[in-house]
């Protein structure tokens, strides 16, 4: 990404291109990722696993 640099828009672009993943699955799931992002919060963990042990 480094080669658009000056292109109108970039500095909005990158941290949008950090955020996106294909485990986002709905609008609302992108937009509290933003919001989480925007708080300082880091990244959550998205689509994980959970089993019972025993």
């Amino acid at each position: 990404m480094q080669e658009m640099k000056g292109f109108d828009g970039i500095k909005a672009a990158r941290p949008a291109v950090n955020l996106a993943t294909p485990w986002s699955e709905n609008p609302r799931e992108s937009l509290v990722k933003v919001e989480m992002f925007q708080a300082g919060l880091p990244a959550p963990l998205q689509q994980v696993e959970i089993s019972s042990v025993g």
